[in-house]
């Protein structure tokens, strides 16, 4: 990426931060809809530490891949920090929160949490127009 003329190296550092966050963001929405949790996960932690703004919805994403892998404790904390951003996300990451902290922390990933996971995605995408409702997969 070149700098464009008339740009502060500033901003300039800036945005290639931002484009480097929505890749990451970007990669592990497909890898989560592919059922590639494990990938996803890193991929969104990337996302939300490069992001200059709190993105509610990478910290959604984030918190249905952990609920969806098994790790309930991380899930809660990425789905409360949605929760606190204001936004349309506000009531779904409240749930997923609740959710997570009630399972037991040795608790294996059940059809029941997986299933939550991808209509909750798929909603989320619907939402956000990225992808139909039809074209989300569903278990």
């Amino acid at each position: 990426m070149a700098k464009p003329e008339g740009m502060s190296d500033a901003n300039f550092t800036e945005l290639k931060k931002q484009t480097l966050a929505m890749a990451h963001g970007s990669l592990a929405l497909v890898q989560v809809h592919k059922n590639e949790l494990e990938a996803a996960i890193p991929e969104l932690e990337q996302a939300v530490a490069l992001a200059s703004n709190e993105d509610p919805t990478n910290y959604y994403v984030l918190g249905v891949a952990n609920q969806n892998a098994g790790h309930f404790e991380k899930a809660a904390v990425a789905f409360e920090k949605c929760a606190a951003v204001k936004s349309n996300l506000q009531g779904p990451c409240t749930t997923g929160a609740e959710q997570s902290k009630k399972r037991p922390l040795n608790d294996r990933r059940s059809k029941d949490s997986k299933d939550w996971g991808s209509c909750a995605l798929a909603e989320l995408c619907y939402n956000r127009r990225h992808l139909s409702h039809t074209d989300a997969r569903r278990p």
